[in-house]
Formats: C-alpha cells, sequence, structure tokens
C-alpha cells in the first residue's frame, strides 16, 4: 500500500510544482494517470485522492482492509507530507 501510494504521491507532488494549487491537483485526470494504474496485485483495493489533495489506498482483504493516507500541506512552494491510517495505528506494518 505505500508503494501504491508513492506512486500517487509523485504524481500530486509534480502536478502542485506546476500549478502551485493543490485543488489543480485533485482528480486522477489532473494528474495524467488512473485509478487502474495504482491498484493492482492483492494488497490494494482502491486508491482516492480527495479534494485536499490527501491520497487514500485501502488494502484488500488480504491487508484486512487496512488504509493507508498520505495528506499534503503546501509550505513554501513544495509540499510537505505525513501519513497516517489504520495500517499504520492499528497494524503496525506499512
Amino acid at each position: 500500500m505505500v508503494s501504491a501510494a508513492a506512486a500517487v504521491k509523485t504524481s500530486v507532488d509534480l502536478c502542485y510544482q506546476l500549478n502551485q494549487s493543490l485543488p489543480a491537483c485533485n482528480t486522477w485526470g489532473d494528474l495524467d494517470r488512473n485509478e487502474l494504474s495504482v491498484v493492482g496485485g492483492i494488497n490494494v483495493a482502491s486508491a482516492a485522492i480527495a479534494t485536499t489533495g490527501a491520497i487514500t489506498v485501502t488494502g484488500a482483504a488480504t491487508v484486512d482492509g487496512a488504509t493507508y493516507v498520505l495528506n499534503p500541506v503546501a509550505l513554501n512552494g513544495s509540499l510537505v507530507w505525513t501519513s497516517s491510517g489504520t495500517c499504520l495505528t492499528t497494524y503496525n506494518y506499512c
């Protein structure tokens, strides 16, 4: 799940560098990719991008449906990211 989120994070970072606006980087189309490019294998069930630019990856049953969330904050022309989700707080494995 971390790898799946990292792929989207890179796309959000690049989009933000070009647009200097998170609302310009909060859909798959804005990032020039689609969810299918992230969801794959047996461990990732879905991936979503919020209007804030937050990325949520939800695991499949193989990882108990755990979530991994990356939250961006714009700071001095770049993004600073924090992570959260049940894979960290409940399962401690991502």
